[in-house]
């Protein structure tokens, strides 16, 4: 979902991907749908009904033009809570009230939009657990706050579903709370496997005991910069970037020697990739995983070919995902002073979780004894509506309905 700029990680446009998505598939058959809300997505595409986009785009955008004049649209502009959020220090009542408020002004124009016509398929897309989890995860009473607009919402969707129509609820992952963070590099330079080339203004930074973890930490320096974070906003965001710029282990800072990369966005996996040449570091580097593994760091090794299949696999960002215990997130972009594990930092109580959720209604979900996945989702849909699911399709439809089976099973 992200890619490289010369500023570091920044959201991808799935418009670019090449590959068809479950709208494209519905409009090819020709049903009427309303699609709602969809982030990393820019352009709104033309299809045959209604499309708003949602976060992690450059603007808003929707097709047909006229859209605009059916609903208030101003709640699916993320970009205010996102520039508050990045103080990291801001009042959270006031940015949960500015939350809730674009919430209910999203509910309120989806449920508009899903009035103003007759639709074969309504797909609805709201990111709010995702932010509020990130910051608030342990406040029970925005969280509960949160799920109460959203309880509303469904029961409002529930109340205008027709006698056939079907609902699925569905989330891309879950959601935990984490205490620690593995600086990954750390441990890679700790085996050998990278080498890290510090810059000048990097060692005057660590020399000074500015890292990651100094918002987190007692004393002077610390409390003086959470002072400036809260009271200079403008001017620590500068000083902020231009610190990140020189603590992230970017490719540039990597030096020749290094025979393995990673990556990852502070989550609990993070992807290694052998440098080319370095093919033969695969055994001692899956013997040091082990070990971590032993030491209860990391609970899961994965090789990406044991994860997919298809001629795009070697494009994957590496050839080993690893998945930390649930105490940790994995930090794959930063060094830590010679320190591989670190505190959590005070602004972020919640980290992504592998396992999200999965709800039906009224159909049950066909129990087939694989576990269910988001490949699974387009699939279902097609079968649902009755249109054959092509073969290049990944994953299997999940309810029983007479259309489960593929294109190529039906001919």
């Amino acid at each position: 979902m992200y890619g490289i700029g010369k500023e570091g990680l920044k959201p991808s446009n799935m418009n670019k991907s090449g590959s068809p998505f479950l709208w494209d598939y519905l409009t090819w058959a020709g049903k009427k749908i309303l699609v709602v809300g969809v982030p990393f997505y820019h352009p709104a595409p033309r299809i045959n009904g209604v499309f708003v986009t949602g976060r992690f785009t450059q603007k808003l955008s929707f097709t047909p033009e006229a859209t605009g004049d059916l609903a208030d649209l101003s709640g699916f502009e993320y970009s205010r809570i996102e520039k508050i959020q990045d103080l990291r220090t801001a009042d959270r009542q006031t940015v949960m009230e500015m939350m809730i408020g674009d919430l209910e002004k999203r509910k309120l124009a989806s449920l508009k939009l899903m009035d103003s016509g007759a639709w074969d398929a309504v797909i609805f897309v709201d990111a709010l657990p995702d932010e509020l989890f990130h910051t608030d995860y342990e406040n029970l009473k925005m969280i509960d706050s949160a799920y109460l607009h959203f309880d509303d919402w469904l029961g409002e969707i529930l109340r205008r579903m027709r006698a056939d129509d079907n609902l699925l609820v569905v989330s891309d992952h879950g959601f935990g709370g984490y205490q620690k963070i593995f600086y990954i590099n750390e441990w890679l330079a700790s085996k050998g496997f990278i080498q890290h080339k510090d810059s000048v203004q990097s060692k005057a930074l660590r020399k000074a005991g500015i890292d990651s973890t100094l918002l987190n930490r007692d004393g002077v320096e610390a409390g003086f910069a959470r002072f400036l974070v809260r009271h200079f906003p403008s001017v620590t965001k500068r000083i902020r970037r231009r610190a990140a710029e020189e603590l992230v282990v970017a490719k540039s800072k990597r030096d020749t020697r290094s025979k393995v990369f990673s990556f990852g966005t502070n989550t609990p996996v993070a992807w290694l990739r052998l440098r080319k040449g370095h093919e033969d570091t695969m055994e001692p580097l899956m013997r040091e995983l082990k070990e971590l593994k032993a030491s209860g760091i990391i609970k899961s090794i994965f090789l990406t070919s044991d994860l997919y299949s298809g001629k795009e696999v070697p494009n994957a960002l590496g050839q080993i995902l690893v998945e930390s215990n649930d105490e940790y997130i994995i930090d794959a972009r930063r060094m830590n002073n010679g320190k591989a594990v670190g505190e959590r930092h005070p602004w972020e109580k919640g980290c992504h979780k592998v396992d999200g959720i999965l709800m039906s209604y009224p159909n049950k979900i066909t129990d087939s004894g694989r576990r269910a996945s988001l490949y699974d989702i387009v699939p279902t849909t097609l079968s649902l509506l009755r249109i054959p699911i092509p073969p290049s399709i990944d994953g299997r439809a999940l309810l029983g309905t007479g259309w489960e089976l593929g294109v190529s099973q039906r001919l």
